[in-house]
């Protein structure tokens, strides 16, 4: 009932949870993966619409055998791409991080913000306006599923040609 008020302004919303304040310290679960693609950086997207970027960002995922994410959100100056996980414990937060690393990297060519990396990012909130371009946030598609950590973690670790968990622990062994 509440969220109509916070239309009318610029609001946003972390998709990690806290304990209290939006500080690393504070965290108390991992919620999402994301990427926050400025293609508008990428010579070959800048002249791009935000849906074709993102239909050859769902192209690139599928070819490369990653999980289509949860949420894509046209931010009003680029696209979002958020995959839910289950509610993941901070002890694997080294592991997140890695993730997160991958999964930008994968997404260098589609102008992934390196800076985007961090568990306290929020993100606007769809139905509000993105001050720097005047255009609305709007959610733009997605699958809506949730992914254990794990599983998704070594998608992104395989698609971007970096080792599993099980494929390490190989290595450990021999």
């Amino acid at each position: 009932m509440q969220m109509p008020l916070f239309l009318d302004q610029t609001s946003f919303l972390t998709l990690n949870r806290f304990w209290k304040g939006r500080q690393g310290r504070h965290l108390a679960a991992l919620n999402s993966l994301y990427v926050d693609l400025d293609y508008f950086n990428a010579q070959q997207w800048r002249e791009k619409s935000p849906d074709e970027v993102q239909a050859a960002y769902s192209a690139h995922l599928l070819v490369s055998r990653m999980p289509q994410p949860s949420i894509f959100i046209h931010t009003g100056r680029g696209l979002a791409a958020i995959w839910l996980i289950e509610e993941t414990p901070v002890s694997v937060l080294p592991r997140w991080q890695g993730a997160m690393r991958a999964l930008i990297e994968f997404s260098t060519s589609f102008g992934a913000d390196k800076a985007c990396r961090d568990a306290t990012r929020v993100f606007r909130i769809p139905g509000t306006i993105n001050e720097k371009s005047g255009k609305e946030v709007r959610v733009s598609g997605g699958t809506g599923r949730r992914h254990g950590f794990d599983t998704l973690a070594d998608q992104i670790f395989r698609a971007s040609g970096r080792p599993t968990r099980e494929e390490l622990e190989e290595r450990k062994k021999a």
